[in-house]
């Protein structure tokens, strides 16, 4: 193994992250550094001094930059995974159209949340105006219980009508006499 390692990761140049990443983290994972990198391990402060250093050379590890020609190993677990050039493309193909969806619903999201504001404007003037019409037709109620009853006092008899207006002319004669 004459300057020939394990590991050989792509140099990372931007459009290559997802791949790279997956890598990187195969290579930490292998070699046990996995946990310190991801936060799940951190340096206590109640740590025994050989606790501390054993610690910070893990973290040191963890840090240094892997030599030239290393290979990665990872990825064969991963069901479906083109291994080689065709699957760094095919990864970088899903990473670019991952990023164009997600633009595409940032603006989808900026063109809904108008519209949403207006709904919820719309939405109470529904129920100013539903509020309105019930009052409106509680009155319109009044109004015809009220005409009704009016309807009823001028159906009288006419006779009734008749007798009425004789007895108001003989009380105004016998006023007037």
């Amino acid at each position: 193994m004459s300057g020939q390692g394990l590991y050989a990761i792509e140099k990372l140049d931007g459009e290559n992250y997802v791949v790279w990443s997956v890598h990187m983290k195969s290579v930490l994972v292998h070699n046990d550094l996995w946990p310190i990198v991801s936060g799940r391990i951190v340096k206590s402060e109640s740590a025994t001094l050989a606790e501390k250093a054993e610690f910070d050379t893990r973290d040191e590890k963890a840090l240094a930059n892997l030599p030239e020609g290393k290979r990665a190993i990872g990825c064969k677990w991963v069901p479906g995974v083109k291994i080689g050039k065709d699957g760094y493309e095919e990864l970088n193909a899903l990473t670019k159209r991952v990023a164009e969806l997600t633009e595409r619903i940032s603006i989808v999201e900026k063109e809904l949340f108008p519209l949403q504001c207006g709904n919820k404007e719309q939405t109470s003037k529904i129920e100013e105006l539903n509020v309105e019409n019930t009052s409106l037709r509680t009155e319109a109620i009044k109004w015809r219980q009220l005409a009704n009853a009016l309807v009823e006092k001028s159906n009288w008899n006419h006779e009734e009508f008749k007798r009425l207006q004789a007895e108001r002319e003989s009380l105004a004669k016998l006023l007037t006499t």
